[in-house]
């Protein structure tokens, strides 16, 4: 726990997907009248079996739950750019506390957390728009956490935060701190790279490699031009809401790996370039069909409403698990890498996949260190 007055640091992690709801439950959305909080809660929507009403029993919150729980904690992130770093680290580190975190469920009835709420203040440049913020953190008893590359700035918001006695995490002063004794020399303490900063990114091979890696995956999405299926460094397969757009692009991003994602239909044979490919680079998505079922019920309340209850087999049960063994058949028959996505973040799955390409062509010149 950061008590009043002292500084905590900790560098920031990327955040994780949340876990998805309960068979046999509708999503209904609700949003705070706070900034950029929004939240959810379950409706059952007809009978279920005791083991079902069992486990929304034991899961705590809006994700499972017919009552709110109180609304007690808040979190307030400054920023001086978008705010994403921090962010990030707040939310990864709400993982850690149970039931804490409105993403995810609690199975601890004993002990129950109040869920947080996150209110976001970015691009925040002038000293005279912290203490408004801080004033209404206060309000609330909120911590504070911040990410601001003037020094000026971090040490308003520190000495604002001690003067209303609040909780804050200065999340970049203590790395520069250290990076200034590491380099022997002073930050420049600006907000950028940006048209004021005196640094610009450098346009270098791999700039352009990036550029070249995301042209090629979007014009490869979803099974679109099969025929540069050979040209790709890496190809996904998966059924239908295993996650492949996503990761695709992050792997461009990121990697400036060439990415191909071709989704396996049950009622349809994959294209035959996917054979071309060297199966060492093509890994196959598979999910927990409980929570695949979930995700495509979702997708069928959003996007498909105008298909009469029972008509589609989408997210029938019998459906998708023969959709998962044809896929899981195939990665096995043709030797294809297969990657279990099930609760884990498109960063956990692009590592995962990154070094196993650097072990298997430790030549290419896109490996990642």
């Amino acid at each position: 726990m950061v008590l009043p007055g002292r500084v905590a640091s900790f560098l920031p992690s990327s955040a994780s997907h949340g876990s998805s709801l309960p068979p046999n439950q509708s999503r209904t959305k609700t949003t705070s009248t706070c900034p950029l909080h929004m939240s959810y809660y379950v409706k059952p929507d007809g009978p279920s079996n005791e083991d079902d009403d069992e486990m929304i029993k034991s899961i705590l919150g809006p994700l499972g739950s017919t009552r709110q729980r109180p609304r007690g904690h808040s979190i307030v992130i400054l920023s001086d750019t978008t705010g994403v770093t921090a962010k990030s680290a707040v939310e990864k580190s709400l993982t850690q506390f149970n039931g804490c975190d409105e993403r995810y469920t609690a199975f601890d009835e004993e002990d129950p957390c109040e869920l947080t709420q996150k209110h976001m203040y970015p691009f925040i440049r002038k000293p005279e728009e912290v203490a408004p913020i801080i004033e209404r953190a206060a309000q609330r008893n909120s911590m504070v956490v911040f990410t601001f590359a003037d020094p000026k700035m971090r040490q308003l918001v520190v000495d604002s935060c001690e003067e209303a006695g609040l909780s804050y995490v200065d999340l970049l002063g203590p790395m520069f701190d250290l990076m200034t004794d590491f380099f022997q020399r002073e930050p420049i303490g600006m907000a950028g790279p940006g048209t004021r900063s005196p640094i610009r990114r450098e346009l270098t091979e791999l700039y352009y490699s990036q550029v070249d890696a995301i042209e090629f995956t979007l014009k490869a999405d979803d099974g679109m031009a099969p025929w540069l299926l050979p040209e790709a460094d890496v190809v996904l397969v998966g059924v239908s809401r295993t996650g492949k757009t996503p990761l695709s692009v992050f792997l461009s991003q990121s990697q400036a790996l060439k990415v191909s994602n071709i989704p396996l239909v049950l009622e349809l044979d994959p294209p035959k370039q996917l054979f071309e490919v060297d199966p060492k680079r093509v890994f196959c998505l598979t999910l927990n069909p409980i929570d695949l079922q979930r995700i495509r019920e979702t997708r069928l309340e959003r996007q498909l409403d105008n298909i009469p209850g029972g008509e589609s087999t989408y997210a029938d049960w019998s459906y998708l698990k023969k959709d998962l063994a044809k896929a899981r058949r195939l990665a096995d028959e043709h030797g294809f890498t297969e990657i279990d996505v099930t609760g884990r973040a498109v960063e956990e799955t692009a590592s995962q996949i990154s070094s196993m390409l650097n072990e298997r062509f430790p030549t290419m010149g896109w490996q990642t260190e």
